[in-house]
């Protein structure tokens, strides 16, 4: 279907593009965190957006709802955050690496991800969510 292909990688676009690639992340293409043992992991499951959202102490606003996956985003004084969840495994892990080839920093969970324009912002996030950060193909310019 082109249209789901499609639809995929301008919401992996648009994602990326708000949350930026940091010349600041590490130089590792993917940088797996250990979990944070917590008992406050609201997140073990799938989560709503809503869910997330209220994590973070935000309302999102939904800008894409379809079947595979929904999106939506908000701003606190930690900056702006992008949420996706998503209907199946399959659907997050062909997100994750269209995704990944542009860069941008994640906080991945079951069928979640979010993201944010700091790698300490996600990692605040991920003592109650839980989950890896994981970071992108590195975008400064520095090969090898």
């Amino acid at each position: 279907m082109p249209n789901l292909r499609l639809r995929r990688v301008i919401t992996a676009l648009c994602v990326v593009l708000l949350s930026g690639c940091s010349g600041n992340s590490p130089t590792k293409s993917h940088v797996a965190a250990d979990p944070v043992p917590t008992q406050s992991h609201v997140a073990t499951g799938p989560a709503s957006i809503q869910q997330i959202a209220a994590v973070i102490r935000c309302t999102a606003k939904i800008s894409v709802d379809a079947t595979e996956l929904r999106q939506g985003a908000c701003r606190t004084d930690q900056g702006e955050y992008r949420m996706l969840t998503f209907a199946a495994d399959t659907g997050q892990k062909s997100w994750l690496t269209e995704a990944q080839m542009y860069g941008g920093i994640y906080l991945v969970g079951k069928r979640w991800v979010v993201t944010a324009q700091s790698q300490e912002a996600l990692q605040g996030l991920r003592a109650v969510l839980g989950g890896t950060i994981e970071t992108g193909a590195d975008h400064t310019g520095h090969h090898g």
